[in-house]
């Protein structure tokens, strides 16, 4: 062993120190193994990326000596296999944990040779303080090993001794990362937070520890050994779990050049929640999960003091890459470099830690209360922070009537700067006057609670057809500061842009053909100044303002409106425009949209309750000049349609049923796991009295999970009319325990829950507010990040550990509301359970 490090150490000076952009196919040395059985040809092949890994990361012989020799006085065998990599590796105990705090970076080069790309790149995340990994000191062997083939597919099984997570040789999807092509030379790829881990055993190792200290350990305490025995002798009788029990060592697993890479289960005793082992740190998100990008390959990867990166990456025959930044205030400057060499640049930040799996040990000594990794991808759509060329799907086409929707775009909202119009009621139907039908007049729009230093105002009008085109009806800039709406009809305010219906300056007003409900959304925008446009307002469409004024956005506000129009309309193309004189807001060539359930590209531009197509039929007039929506022979029959619903989303933790205006509205179908987000698209009902019953997964009779285990609970809600879970919602505990948190001695309250808690004029007047938690306390598990929550709050009572069964009740009112529909169901649903 020594004469080998001593050959290393001997050609480091002749191999620079910095970053290399290597690549697999271009040295033999780091060619693709083929799954073999072990044999010594293997182990060489290993010992033979020495000269690699000690050109990136050299380490000190006289360090490593000192650490084996450590181990074999009796010091911990944890310590002597993490101190090589020290100081970037810190590592500290107790009686229970051995703690490894590190930045999720590797000193190995990254990437290189991954053809199965997820656009994810290498980014420092915080393995520290109470989010450090932590190994049990004093393993304990399991009644019954659990295999990790199809399990544990969420989060890490092991630690490598460089500070690195080894995930699942599976992803999530049950396949096999190695074999797919989604790892680089090293065994390892990034996540969707962007955190590099492995899926595999780490062998090259090897090359700084040798072969009589673990490379790994594995998350229930057991160590991971390379190849072979200390001693250079191929294990033998290795069982499922790809480890065995030697009279020098104990148990312990080994690596191996084939399926599972890496212990293949746990022989010892692990807590799995969630689909993955728990408790373990998390990873906090930069720029959210990436989505596939096919054909690409990744041909270059350079670091500089894990501060400036590069990587580089073939696809469609073209070089790209990406060149990122970080700074010392936890941002990164990204720069997307396309194959013509135009760079688009984006700035992030890096957000809280991510969700994970599994409940959260309690805080205080002995442990870090930190949450767990989440899955390393999926998530909300994910391409954020991708340049537009290298989104996994495909996207639609431009064309003379509408214009790709805008992407990644998403302008701050804080729900303090409001839009409104004294015609129409968000979410209302707009009155024909406003639309080609009538007399083409522009919206009278009000606005209030700009922020300080608003210095314009601008307004833009779209919808998103079914293709995912935005289409464009109104672009008006430039709206002075002290101007706080826009009268019907307005002219000679702020500056007018085109149209996308029939390219000219000035309001085309919506006439789609073809029945149905289409919804419209008009946007105010608070700017920081005035926005500086050298083309012509006849050049100015929705795209150009959009990129013109986007770094000067202070706030934003929405006001959906609902048009339906009768299917014999003439054809948008047969139909002769009007225009008064003196008029510059023209009519539009009407374009041709046939539903509403498009897909937005982000959900800041159409309301999440267009999640399904409107019912078709005869269309009849409804009262005041709107259009019903559905079919009917009857004159005047107006039926709600999906345009009328707004969408809900729930995730609790870890179930819950929702009463609304005391009719049971929805149920959570899956009780404890997956932690699942329930969406429903409702018909509101104002006044709208809200309560719901969320239960944590705990023993009725000890108040404890898992076993042994205080769980905690959580809920939040968000209705797409604006209603969220926050602190002004009632809350009342009627299942608490254990009591005094005694787990040894645990004992329960029950209160009995009120037989009509549900009901409208159920007086819940003495009940305590709910209190609001932070994402991080709570800890979501991966569903939440998929859907739409802004704005809302996690909500709880006083002890979000002991309340195990809660009552939240809100009342939601909307004075002057009238249902658009004049229509009952004529389904009988009362004979159905009502609790």
């Amino acid at each position: 062993m020594k004469a080998f490090l001593l050959a290393v150490v001997c050609v480091l000076p002749s191999l620079p120190l910095a970053a290399h952009d290597w690549h697999r196919h271009e040295d033999p040395q780091f060619a693709m193994l083929q799954p073999l059985t072990l044999a010594k040809a293997e182990i060489i092949a290993e010992e033979s990326r020495a000269v690699q890994w000690a050109a990136v990361a050299p380490v000190p012989v006289a360090r490593v000596e000192q650490a084996a020799t450590g181990a074999a006085s009796g010091t911990r065998a944890f310590e002597a296999s993490f101190a090589p990599f020290a100081p970037k590796v810190k590592t500290r105990s107790d009686a229970r944990w051995f703690y490894v705090e590190s930045d999720g970076l590797p000193a190995h080069n990254m990437m290189v040779g991954i053809t199965a790309w997820q656009q994810q790149v290498p980014l420092p995340h915080s393995y520290f303080g109470d989010n450090a990994w932590r190994i049990p000191l004093h393993p304990v062997p399991a009644k019954t090993p659990a295999s990790i083939k199809n399990r544990f597919l969420r989060g890490a099984i092991a630690l490598a001794a460089n500070g690195i997570p080894i995930f699942n040789p599976q992803n999530n999807r049950g396949e096999v990362s190695k074999e797919i092509g989604e790892l680089d030379q090293w065994g390892g790829h990034c996540g969707r937070a962007d955190d590099y881990h492995y899926h595999a055993a780490p062998l090259h190792l090897q090359t700084v520890l040798g072969k009589a200290l673990p490379i790994a350990y594995a998350l229930d305490g057991y160590p991971i050994y390379g190849l072979t025995e200390p001693d250079g002798s191929a294990p033998s009788k290795l069982d499922a779990c790809n480890g065995h029990e030697t009279g020098a060592l104990g148990y312990h697993y080994h690596g191996s050049m084939k399926y599972p890479y890496v212990n293949g289960g746990f022989h010892g005793e692990v807590v799995e929640a969630g689909g993955q082992v728990d408790p373990q740190p998390s990873a906090g998100g930069w720029r959210g999960a990436g989505a596939p990008l096919r054909g690409a390959k990744i041909t270059g990867f350079t670091s500089k003091d894990h501060k400036t990166f590069s990587l580089k990456y073939e696809v469609s025959g073209e070089t790209r890459a990406i060149n990122y930044t970080l700074s010392d205030t936890k941002t990164a400057r990204f720069d997307y470099v396309d194959g013509r060499g135009q760079v688009t640049t984006e700035i992030y930040s890096q957000q809280g830690r991510g969700g994970g799996g599994g409940e959260r040990p309690p805080r205080g000594p002995g442990g870090n209360g930190g949450p767990r990794n989440g899955p390393e991808r999926g998530g909300p759509r994910a391409d954020a922070g991708r340049p537009p060329e290298d989104r996994a799907e495909a996207r639609p086409s431009r064309d003379e009537g509408g214009s790709v929707a805008a992407e990644n775009f998403t302008p701050k909202r804080s729900g303090n700067f409001t839009l409104r119009s004294p015609a129409v009621a968000d979410g209302g139907a707009l009155p024909v006057e406003f639309t080609g039908d009538g007399a083409s007049s522009t919206l009278p729009l009000e606005w209030t609670g700009a922020p300080a230093g608003t210095k314009s105002f601008a307004v833009i009008m779209h919808h998103i057809d079914p293709e995912g085109k935005a289409k464009w009806y109104w672009t008006l800039y430039n709206i002075p500061a002290d101007v706080h709406g826009l009268p019907k009809n307005v002219q000679g305010v702020g500056t007018l842009g085109n149209n996308g219906i029939n390219r000219r300056v000035g309001y085309a007003p919506p006439h789609s053909k073809g029945p149905g409900a289409k919804s419209y959304i008009l946007t105010a925008y608070a700017l920081s100044a005035p926005v500086e446009i050298s083309a012509a307002p006849s050049e100015v469409n929705r795209e150009v303002l959009l990129a013109a004024m986007k770094d000067r956005i202070l706030d934003s506000a929405e006001l959906k409106v609902v048009y339906t129009r009768n299917g014999s309309e003439p054809a948008d193309d047969q139909r002769p425009p009007r225009r008064e004189e003196g008029d510059n807001q023209l009519p539009p060539r009407r374009e041709q949209i046939a539903r509403t359930d498009a897909q937005p590209q982000s959900a800041a531009q159409v309301p999440p309750n267009e999640s399904a197509p409107p019912r078709r039929g005869n269309q009849r007039s409804a009262p005041g000049g709107g259009r019903g929506g559905g079919g009917g022979d009857n004159k005047g029959l107006i039926k709600p349609t999906m345009a009328d619903t707004i969408k809900v989303n729930v995730y609790a933790d870890n179930w819950f049923v929702m009463y609304i205006n005391g009719k049971l509205r929805a149920v959570d179908s899956i009780e404890f796991t997956p932690h699942n987000v329930v969406s429903v698209d409702l018909l509101p009902e104002y006044p709208m009295t809200i309560a719901i019953m969320a239960k944590d997964n705990a023993d009725p009779k000890t108040g404890l999970e898992y076993g042994d285990h205080i769980g905690d609970g959580g809920f939040i809600i968000r209705f797409a009319d604006g209603t969220v879970s926050n602190a002004k919602w009632k809350a009342k505990s009627f299942f608490k325990g254990p009591l005094n948190r005694d787990a040894q001695n645990p004992r329960v309250e029950h209160t009995p829950i009120p037989t009509n808690w549900f009901a409208v004029n159920f007086d819940d007047s003495q009940w305590a507010n709910a209190v609001e938690y932070t994402e991080e306390r709570v800890n979501p598990k991966e569903p939440f990040y998929s859907a739409d929550f802004k704005g809302a709050k996690f909500i709880w009572t006083s002890d979000l550990d002991l309340d195990n069964t809660v009552v939240f009740r809100t009342r939601v009112e909307k004075p002057g509301w009238k249902p658009r529909w004049n229509t009952k169901p004529d389904l009988d649903v009362s004979g159905a359970p009502s609790r």
